[in-house]
């Protein structure tokens, strides 16, 4: 995973305990310290939808919406949406 550690367990289990004990804190550990808010959660659920689809979803602007993805994408150290969706799609989170 982003974290450096494997998501999948030898048996191909979900081993992704970074997720899950990211509720109890509200924010998802990824690299160097960086965590994800709970609204850059909100908006990886949703990554695969246009700007304007999330904001209305989330009621926020396309524009933070944006900046949301861009916050995300350094956090991940990520270079784009498509990698923004693997890695979510990885975690569980969409």
């Amino acid at each position: 995973g982003v974290d450096c550690e494997p998501d999948n367990d030898a048996n191909g289990k979900l081993n992704c305990p970074e997720f899950f004990a990211h509720s109890s804190r509200k924010n998802l550990p990824v690299r160097n310290g960086k965590f994800l808010t709970p609204m850059q959660l909100q908006i990886l659920q949703r990554i695969n939808q246009p700007y304007k689809e999330i904001a209305q979803a989330l009621y926020i602007s396309p524009e933070t919406v944006k900046s949301h993805i861009q916050n995300t994408m350094q956090a991940t150290e990520l270079p784009n949406k498509v990698e923004l969706a693997i890695f979510a799609t990885r975690k569980g989170i969409i």
